[in-house]
């Protein structure tokens, strides 16, 4: 099933941690994300709402959204290596190079980005939906 590729897999934790954190995840959102960042400043909008009546609901957006941007850097990932083999006889070694390059850094650590911040944000959820079974 479709769906079943956004769980988080067995290899992707290791000693209870994402192993996109041993990828250097935590450099990528560090100095190199900024524009999720910009966009919520220029709207003047909150980045999360965090009361505490719509903290699972905030939560399951998020995840949800990981899946969306997943899906989106998956598309141009795609697109960009239907391009690449289209146009391949005529590119260099090192157009080849600056492409991987460039795909790895719009769409391959953007995919590891969304797939460790599911993980946190499973983790997160995971007792608040438990909570919500027991009370109904």
């Amino acid at each position: 099933m479709l769906f079943d590729y956004f769980k988080p897999k067995s290899f992707e934790t290791v000693n209870g941690r994402s192993v996109y954190r041993y990828l250097g995840i935590d450099f990528f959102k560090k100095h190199l994300l900024l524009t999720d960042l910009i966009l919520f400043r220029a709207r003047g909008k909150p980045q999360f709402d965090l009361n505490a009546g719509g903290r699972q609901k905030e939560l399951e957006r998020l995840e949800w959204q990981t899946r969306r941007d997943e899906s989106i850097h998956l598309a141009f990932m795609g697109v960009v290596a239907a391009i690449a083999l289209a146009k391949g006889d005529d590119l260099s070694a090192g157009q080849w190079i600056g492409i991987f390059l460039i795909n790895l850094y719009a769409n391959v650590y953007p995919i590891f980005l969304q797939r460790h911040n599911r993980i946190r944000l499973l983790k997160l959820l995971a007792p608040l939906t438990c909570a919500m079974r027991r009370g109904s």
